[in-house]
């Protein structure tokens, strides 16, 4: 039985420039204790994806079609009241930006404690224990409960960033891009620890990045996004030995590799398309050297080829 279930999602933005289809037609399913990788360029929807699953799409954003799927439940559906039992407890998420996701006027720990007695019938000494506890467990001293946001590295803001969302031990976690602006040192640590609290907590985890040798680390499936469309999923083996788009291929070749001295550098010529006015046919078909007369007139449909994969590309049939 799968936790949770997307299909069909369609998220739009209404601005007065015109009509942003920023998630188009997205489906996918994740089981428990499962990690599943979101990837692509900046713009692809893949934040956009993950505030949807919680319901918290921004204005003048709005989810205009498909079902999510939670526990055989649509979220979809559910009033405001009930989802506010969900976010949190049962759905974590790890904001992108910690330093203003963080109340810059609370200590950390009162964070911490407010997020317990929210959805629990505990004291507040119980409460500030467990926070005690939790920043143990995150590699911060106890001793540093009361201090603020600012007092902390950018890398200790996001190891609290990623305590909050674990702290009721939720049944999925959603990781928006939890490691950007890190240097490469704190880096390993976030996913070392990631990694770590994952198998603890014996949560699912949904990670949304750009980088996709974090996704090669922790991810077992890799949805592959571009404008808003789903280009590929994979289970994460076979994406990373034989990767079925063009465009996961020139995702794979743009990652540098200290171990290869002559390795040259590579990159996706051209720029992601406006999605207010998306090209004709298949997204990626300006910035494709594959592309047929065929993928400028025709969307490509999403098709399975094996058990665990789906590439919407006609070099491979649709």
């Amino acid at each position: 039985m799968e936790l949770l279930e997307v299909k069909d999602l369609k998220v739009y933005y209404y601005s007065n420039a015109g009509l942003v289809k920023a998630v188009d037609d997205v489906g996918f399913t994740l089981g428990k204790k499962q990690t599943l990788g979101i990837v692509g360029e900046s713009g692809s929807g893949k934040s956009t994806l993950g505030f949807s699953i919680m319901r918290l799409v921004p204005r003048p954003g709005r989810i205009v079609g498909g079902s999510i799927f939670f526990d055989q439940e649509n979220l979809l559906l559910k009033p405001e009241k009930e989802l506010r039992k969900i976010r949190g407890r049962r759905i974590g998420m790890v904001f992108q930006d910690p330093m203003t996701s963080l109340n810059p006027l609370m200590r950390v720990g009162d964070h911490i404690v407010e997020t317990i007695m929210r959805h629990e019938t505990v004291t507040k000494e119980q409460a500030r224990k467990r926070a005690e506890s939790l920043l143990e467990r995150l590699g911060i001293s106890k001793t540093r409960i009361d201090d603020y946001p600012h007092q902390f590295s950018g890398g200790m803001r996001q190891r609290i960033m990623i305590g909050l969302a674990l702290a009721l031990n939720p049944d999925i976690v959603i990781a928006d891009e939890p490691t950007t602006s890190l240097d490469v040192i704190v880096e390993a640590q976030i996913v070392e620890l990631m990694r770590q609290l994952k198998r603890d907590f014996e949560s699912s985890m949904i990670l949304i990045t750009h980088n996709m040798g974090i996704v090669a680390e922790l991810a077992d499936i890799v949805v592959v996004m571009y404008a808003g469309k789903m280009m590929e999923i994979s289970d994460s083996i076979s994406l990373y030995e034989n990767p079925f788009h063009p465009y996961t291929k020139a995702l794979l070749r743009s990652i540098p590799n200290i171990r290869l001295t002559s390795q040259e550098l590579t990159f996706i010529p051209g720029l992601p398309p406006d999605l207010i006015n998306p090209p004709r046919g298949c997204r990626f078909q300006p910035r494709c050297k594959h592309a047929m007369p065929r993928c400028i007139e025709e969307e490509p449909p999403l098709i399975k080829l094996e058990p665990t994969r789906k590439v919407a590309c006609f070099l491979h049939g649709g």
